[in-house]
């Protein structure tokens, strides 16, 4: 009996299933900055973006954030993960004229 538990246990704490279980933090249109970075621009979430394990192989759905932001009239894309990011209580700021 006490080998079926521990046989199950190990079965649903699976790195795959652990991987699955990462709470998204932000929403789409939340406004960011990269975390320890005091220059760093402020950026808007755009979504979610999966990601392969180059060491695993597995594929991350919830935890790689694709911002934007803009420099100069010009728009830049960029793919974070949502750990080196914090949320920013101001919106806005780009489009304001």
């Amino acid at each position: 009996m006490a080998k079926n538990a521990v046989a199950f246990l190990i079965k649903t704490l699976t790195f795959k299933n652990y991987k699955s279980m990462i709470i998204k933090k932000f929403k789409p249109g939340d406004w960011v900055k990269i975390k320890g970075d005091n220059n760093a621009q402020k950026m808007e979430v755009v979504r979610y973006v999966s990601k392969k394990d180059p060491l695993t192989g597995t594929i991350n759905n919830n935890t790689f954030v694709e911002c934007v932001h803009y420099r100069y009239g010009e728009r830049f894309t960029r793919t974070v993960h949502q750990n080196r990011l914090v949320k920013l209580i101001e919106s806005g700021g780009i489009y304001q004229s």
